[in-house]
């Protein structure tokens, strides 16, 4: 389908989802306010979370995350004891990057946390209306996943990068 064929009432229900899932997003997070960490710090902890270890470059190209901004928020994670960087055995241009025990303890925390408000949302839906939404949830899910003509193009502040639609979604239900 092109551009051209998708109607005005498309986008329009794009956006409304868009500012509902934002604001349902938003209202989870707030149980995690006790967390010292920002939703992006989140992210790269449940990043590193799911691995050994990693290239630093690669860690910034599955989050999309400006380098400048990486290296800070690494080097944050550093001081804070979570997480430990050195350079890599197999290319001396290239810093890896893994979860300290303490790192792992945090992000299991953290991720606890998160599940528990999770749960504490759902509740106040109806067997029905979770058992309907997560369906639909898995449809969402499946369309954006399968459709690779969905990439987004970012704007300027962007400087180009091209990212799956569904990068950020996935950050985003990894935090909520």
């Amino acid at each position: 389908m092109t551009e051209e064929a998708v109607g005005g009432c498309q986008v329009t229900a794009v956006r409304a989802f868009n500012e509902l899932y934002r604001r349902t997003i938003k209202d989870l997070h707030q149980g995690l306010r006790d967390v010292p960490y920002s939703a992006t710090e989140i992210r790269v902890i449940f990043e590193l979370s799911s691995r050994e270890a990693t290239d630093v470059p690669d860690l910034r190209r599955t989050l999309g995350i400006d380098a400048g901004q990486l290296s800070r928020l690494l080097a944050r994670l550093e001081i804070d004891g979570l997480a430990s960087r050195r350079r890599s055995t197999t290319d001396a241009r290239r810093h890896v990057i893994r979860l300290t025990c303490h790192g792992r303890k945090v992000s299991d925390w953290i991720d606890a946390r998160s599940a528990d408000r999770i749960r504490a949302w759902l509740a106040g839906y109806t067997e029905e209306e979770r058992r309907r939404l997560v369906a639909a949830l898995a449809t969402i899910r499946a369309i954006l996943d399968d459709t690779p003509q969905h990439d987004v193009q970012h704007g300027p502040a962007h400087r180009g990068r091209r990212r799956r639609g569904t990068a950020r979604l996935d950050a985003l239900i990894e935090i909520a």
